[in-house]
């Protein structure tokens, strides 16, 4: 049973025009609205991409959700095994009811929809299930608005030129997604995970075109609690005809850092960091580049790649902040790596800075 109305976090039906679809929320006396606009793409005829944000903002913040415009019932039905999920892997957050006020039937598939798009950010993980199957995937997916703030409108054109250039190497087109998404979430979740849902919701906008949508997973499958491990290829966000597959948790950041660096395109232009500390690229030194140059360090290519400035300090171990879990265990993978490989001083260093905690 959803609470009071006025209680619950509402998304009113979605509008479709030239800035892409566009749905407002109602988030007590808050009316915010949030964009998703993929350049060169026709908006779905349904507002399934809300459902991920609506459902990951109400587990944030103990609302219970409502949507009130056109939800697939392919996605509906799936709603149940993704809150499994969700629980499963966050237990600390709450566990909203949801209830869509329009379930409609799937929309047919957009004509000619075909082919695999991969979401690409340019990072470790991106880089990886592009790598690993050139094979297949036909589209790359570039989302502004995630990682560099729309706002910043240099580093913007900088990240997303190299981006399209990293792209061309590897042989695929780039399709370019903007979203104010971030605008309403940072706040209210932490985007360490809420990504999450921006991803999802962007992988649904997108499913009509494609036989199958890839989102590079972050964690290793050994990290997942037991009930979850082994089903990485499973469909949990249903929708009709399209496929939307978490992919590459079957290896650590170390281990996919040894194989990025086969690849030129990946050693000219990985990007990871978050914080992009005087419009850099890669600053080198925010937490989220240095756990990346320890873990391309760990792998033995550290000095291959040239996004990142020069330097690498093992002391830097000792500072890197270790709030959630989720850093905990991209040190372990790291700790694996240097006690497999005999390097006793970074297995120390690593060995103390986990011992310590947060």
């Amino acid at each position: 049973m959803l609470g009071l109305r006025r209680q619950a976090l509402v998304v009113e039906p979605a509008r479709r025009g030239p800035e892409g679809l566009v749905a407002r929320l109602r988030l007590g006396w808050s009316r915010p609205s949030i964009a998703i606009r993929v350049h060169e793409h026709e908006p779905g005829a349904v507002d399934d991409p809300f459902v991920p944000i609506g459902l990951l903002l109400g587990m944030a913040t103990g609302r219970d959700v409502v949507v009130e415009g056109p939800v697939s019932e392919p996605l509906l039905a799936s709603l149940d095994a993704v809150r499994a999920d969700l629980a499963a892997w966050y237990p600390e957050l709450h566990r909203p009811a949801f209830r869509a006020a329009a379930p409609v039937p799937a929309p047919p598939r957009a004509a000619g929809a075909q082919g695999i798009a991969s979401f690409f950010s340019g990072g470790l993980d991106s880089f990886y299930t592009a790598i690993t199957h050139a094979q297949d995937i036909t589209h790359l997916v570039f989302v502004h608005g995630f990682d560099v703030r729309l706002a910043d409108t240099k580093l913007r054109h900088e990240v997303a030129s190299r981006t399209a250039e990293a792209a061309s190497e590897l042989g695929k087109p780039l399709l370019q997604v903007e979203t104010d998404l971030r605008s309403v979430s940072d706040g209210r979740a932490n985007w360490a995970w809420f990504n999450h849902a921006g991803l999802i919701a962007v992988a649904l906008e997108l499913a009509p075109g494609f036989d199958e949508v890839l989102v590079p997973a972050t964690l290793a499958d050994a990290h997942r609690p037991p009930e979850l491990r082994g089903r990485i290829d499973r469909e949990t966000w249903a929708t009709s005809g399209c496929r939307i597959r978490t992919d590459g948790a079957e290896a650590t950041r170390p281990e996919k850092a040894r194989v990025v660096a086969e690849q030129a395109a990946a050693r000219s232009h990985l990007r990871v960091c978050w914080e992009n500390r005087g419009g850099a690229y890669n600053c080198g030194h925010c937490p989220k580049c240095v756990r990346t140059l320890l873990d391309l360090e760990v792998a033995g290519v550290r000095e291959r790649f040239a996004s990142f400035p020069p330097g690498w300090d093992p002391a830097w171990i000792r500072d890197i902040p270790m709030p959630r879990r989720s850093e905990r265990q991209f040190l372990e993978e790291c700790l694996w790596m240097a006690e497999a490989e005999g390097r006793h001083e970074l297995a120390e260093l690593l060995q103390a800075r986990i011992a310590r905690g947060p």
